[in-house]
């Protein structure tokens, strides 16, 4: 891939995930095919079926990303107290003590729950998905720079569909009461 198609994907990749940290270094090293993300993904492929790869890799990514960028976030609110940062919070007024250990394995083991009832079981049907051919394409060779375009975009609106509707149905009475209570308290 040249620079200019890497550079540009980098860009594109970057623009559409969230404001996370993480997804700049994920972002340029699929760009330009790193060696960092290549080869723990062949070595995947080399020792996995196809099913476990993709059930393996989506959800270390996910869980991943998730508490590196969320302990980033609780080290800005430990050593640089987020004063400064509440005018960008949608809750400002709203704090979270990082100093209450009870609080703190409360949200913990809330968020520990949450992955292995959510985020693994969504890696389960995304890699069904995968093998009968709607999710991305599983195989040795790297993608080119327009298949990862078109896959980030095609990611980023099936995202923000899922989401809406799926918070939304959250928001029901049955299910706010019920499951959905907990992320708001």
């Amino acid at each position: 891939m040249g620079f200019v198609s890497g550079a540009g994907l980098a860009v594109v990749l970057c623009s559409v995930s969230s404001p996370n940290p993480l997804y700049l270094p994920l972002s340029l090293g699929a760009s330009f095919q790193a060696s960092y993300i290549t080869q723990p993904y062949l070595w995947m492929l080399d020792n996995f079926s196809q099913f476990n790869a993709c059930v393996i890799m989506c959800a270390t990514t996910a869980i991943g990303v998730y508490w590196v960028n969320g302990l980033l976030f609780l080290l800005v609110d430990i050593f640089h107290r987020p004063q400064a940062l509440n005018q960008f919070k949608i809750q400002p007024k709203k704090g979270f003590d990082v100093y209450d250990m009870k609080l703190l394995r409360k949200v913990v083991i809330n968020l520990l729950t949450n992955q292995l009832f959510v985020v693994i079981p969504c890696c389960f049907i995304y890699a069904w998905l995968t093998e009968r051919g709607y999710g991305f394409r599983v195989t040795r060779e790297i993608p080119s720079a327009g298949e990862m375009f078109r896959d980030y975009v095609r990611f980023a609106l099936g995202d923000e569909v899922i989401f809406y509707y799926g918070h939304a149905m959250l928001h029901t009475k049955f299910f706010y009461n019920s499951v959905h209570k907990i992320h708001h308290e």
